[in-house]
């Protein structure tokens, strides 16, 4: 009881420190679709992009420090997991070999956001997998995930299956496949694009989507591992955007300090 304790207090730690660079990211969404592409053009005098582009990365290095703490307080947080994060890429993983021999990896990409519609989020409850208590949903708001790829691969390699998720505050399972020897269990692409890609997961026998949950949730793939991915990436969107930003201000002003 008492661990069950500190992981609920850890979590809503870790969710209150990974709000900020969660939110900047939500704020750029919400800008680039609000502003038509006339608004964005509609300046009256010529824009100095370099001074546009360091005036944002001061702004998104303020925040910097923080985000690098969120994303090492989650790391932490996946305990069991090896996590691998390269600079550079918006794909990330965690990996974990269960006592079988079993190889599982979940890999996510922090720059497909999917809003879940009404539906998905009926599907976490029916699932099996959901939480029916909302977290971090306001009313009138839709829940938001992060594409993922789980893939269970068997002890000694070969056959495994994989299954296309959503991770947000609950993990949704998309659907779940089958993939041979040789295949690319990784990239979430199917090197034959005619195989069979498995049914539409909602319309499997409700026992059954419990079932696949259960198997997932076994393996250490739940949905407090989701919810922990799902703020990992947030995080990890913020800090790539930070180093896209940084990139570009070099580029277009090789000659301009970047003041940290």
């Amino acid at each position: 009881l008492a661990r069950g304790a500190s992981v609920v207090a850890r979590r809503s730690a870790v969710a209150a420190r990974v709000a900020a660079p969660a939110a900047m990211a939500a704020r750029r969404a919400t800008v680039a679709v609000a502003r038509p592409l006339a608004a964005r053009l509609s300046y009256d005098s010529r824009v100095d992009l370099g001074d546009v582009v360091y005036r944002e990365l001061e702004l998104e290095l303020e925040s910097a420090a923080e985000t690098d703490n969120v994303i090492g307080e989650l790391t932490a947080a996946m305990e069991g997991f090896e996590v691998t994060d390269v600079a550079g890429e918006a794909r990330f993983s965690v990996a974990r070999t269960t006592e079988g021999g079993e190889r599982v990896v979940v890999r996510v990409d922090c720059s497909h956001l999917t809003e879940l519609d009404g539906d998905d989020e009926a599907s976490e409850g029916e699932g099996g997998a959901g939480s029916e208590e909302g977290e971090g949903e306001g009313e009138g708001e839709f829940p938001t995930g992060y594409e993922a790829v789980v893939t269970v691969t068997a002890a000694g390699g070969g056959e495994a299956l994989r299954f296309l998720c959503v991770v947000g505050s609950d993990l949704i399972i998309d659907s779940v496949q089958r993939i041979g020897a040789g295949e690319d269990s990784l990239a979430g692409g199917v090197e034959n694009d005619d195989a069979y890609k498995g049914p539409t997961f909602d319309d499997l026998d409700v026992a059954m989507q419990q079932g696949f949950y259960d198997y997932l949730a076994e393996r250490g793939v739940d949905d407090e591992l989701a919810d922990t991915l799902n703020a990992y990436a947030a995080a990890k969107e913020q800090r790539e955007y930070t180093r896209w930003l940084g990139d570009v201000a070099r580029f277009v002003s090789p000659t301009r300090e970047i003041e940290a």
